[in-house]
């Protein structure tokens, strides 16, 4: 597990702040500005202020913080890039969900990570996507991925960018997506960790440079090689798909239905992102339509990628073509037989 060295930079609008600039003043300035500083101290949080919500550029208003991550080196990696990006906005914020736009094939759109204010243009968008898995080397993958950033481009302000992480060869990348090429690093190494965060942040200056604010190019050249522990609480409390903590969490209805624990986490550890509201939903789905627990267990274990499967648009059009054809072969064998 990795170990921080170093704590996160306080807020300037923290209470504690407040109150050493009002034990710093006297006189009558103290007394002008006593009202404002007790509003701030009872009023303003700990360590972040949430005033920023209200001054998000709309696409940014439009999504909400995403429970569910994929794969735990992506949380480990993108939380400290979120810290440097974004450091006076909770980390969890820029794990984001977004309305399905125009084209996008599924019911919400996931960039792995998403800030604003960190580019020149005002409202523009900085979409950070980690290609960790051996998949996005292979032609379907490196496809959805093109898939992705389209659909990202697309969602956000004109000027946003996709920056990609990978450990591969980058494929060609359209305007507006930038290709970072990293070495992989050793799970649970903090040194291994530290260095390829360095590397990171400073590529990330390099290649992003023209496009960021003055200030963000600052934070990722003199990014110190250390992390942050505010990231790595983050990172470890996440919950993440197939590990055992999101088990008795997302995959419940599977329990309640009669899967033991070793098929749930077969299950788990083969599909793809799910909530546990998703999850219920197909296995009520299959229900109506007359599959008992025993065989709703049965095709969720052959087959995990079911509960990723969108309820409207494959699911039921595939319950009622199979109700067809077993209505066809029904009316077939009534009319041979007669």
């Amino acid at each position: 597990m990795l170990s921080a060295t170093a704590g996160p930079q306080p807020c300037f609008f923290g209470r504690s702040n407040v109150a050493r600039a009002l034990v710093s003043m006297s006189g009558r300035r103290k007394g002008l500005l006593t009202l404002t500083a007790v509003l701030c101290i009872n009023w303003l949080p700990d360590q972040t202020a949430s005033w920023s919500a209200a001054l998000a550029p709309g696409w940014w208003r439009r999504g909400r913080p995403r429970k569910l991550h994929g794969r735990r080196a992506e949380v480990e990696l993108l939380s400290q890039v979120a810290r440097v990006l974004m450091p006076d906005e909770p980390i969890g914020e820029l794990f984001r969900r977004f309305p399905s736009p125009a084209g996008w094939k599924g019911n919400y759109l996931d960039p792995d990570l998403a800030a604003y204010g960190v580019l020149k243009s005002p409202d523009a968008a900085l979409f950070v996507e980690y290609d960790g898995f051996w998949r996005h080397g292979q032609a379907e993958g490196r496809q959805r991925d093109a898939r992705k950033t389209a659909a990202l481009l697309a969602f956000a302000p004109v000027g946003s960018k996709v920056l990609r992480i990978g450990h591969l060869p980058a494929a060609e990348e359209p305007m507006g997506a930038v290709h970072i090429r990293m070495k992989p690093w050793r799970q649970g190494d903090v040194k291994s960790f530290e260095n390829v965060l360095s590397v990171l942040t400073r590529r990330m200056g390099r290649q992003l440079g023209k496009d960021l604010r003055s200030d963000v190019r600052k934070r990722l050249q003199d990014f110190e090689q250390r992390t942050c522990a505010v990231a790595i609480t983050y990172a470890t409390s996440a919950y993440v798909c197939g590990t055992a903590r999101n088990l008795t969490d997302v995959l419940l209805p599977l329990a309640e239905i009669g899967m033991d624990k070793a098929g749930i986490a077969a299950v788990g550890s083969r599909c793809r992102p799910v909530s546990e509201a998703s999850v219920r939903q197909t296995v009520m789905s299959l229900e109506v339509v007359g599959l008992s627990k025993a065989q709703i267990t049965k095709a969720v274990a052959s087959r995990p990628s079911l509960l990723g499967y969108s309820i409207e648009d494959n699911l039921k059009p595939t319950m009622r073509w199979l109700q067809w054809l077993l209505f066809r072969h029904c009316w077939v064998t009534a009319s041979r037989t007669t």
